[in-house]
């Protein structure tokens, strides 16, 4: 897996994709963005919901600050090019 060698700490490069009928949202490097935007309109267009309401574990994350578990690596969230989809 490739890693980045120093996390991104400019979080005014950063910015909110939101799927367009559930309202999950992820903080995602704003090169990127575009991308996801298309990815989660898209599978939501097919029937796929990212949140289901208030019941739902709130579980859907981007860009953090981190190491990769039990790494030196950093992860790809670092960057704001990672991102969990329903991760639990």
């Amino acid at each position: 897996m490739t890693t980045f060698p120093r996390p991104n700490r400019d979080a005014s490069q950063m910015i909110w994709v939101r799927a367009p009928i559930s309202g999950a949202r992820w903080q995602v490097h704003r090169e990127l963005a575009p991308i996801l935007s298309y990815v989660l309109a898209e599978a939501e267009r097919r029937g796929y919901r990212f949140d289901l309401g208030p019941a739902d574990v709130d579980d859907d994350w981007g860009y953090y600050v981190r190491r990769i578990a039990d790494s030196e690596s950093w992860s790809y969230h670092s960057a704001g090019a990672g991102i969990d989809v329903d991760a639990q």
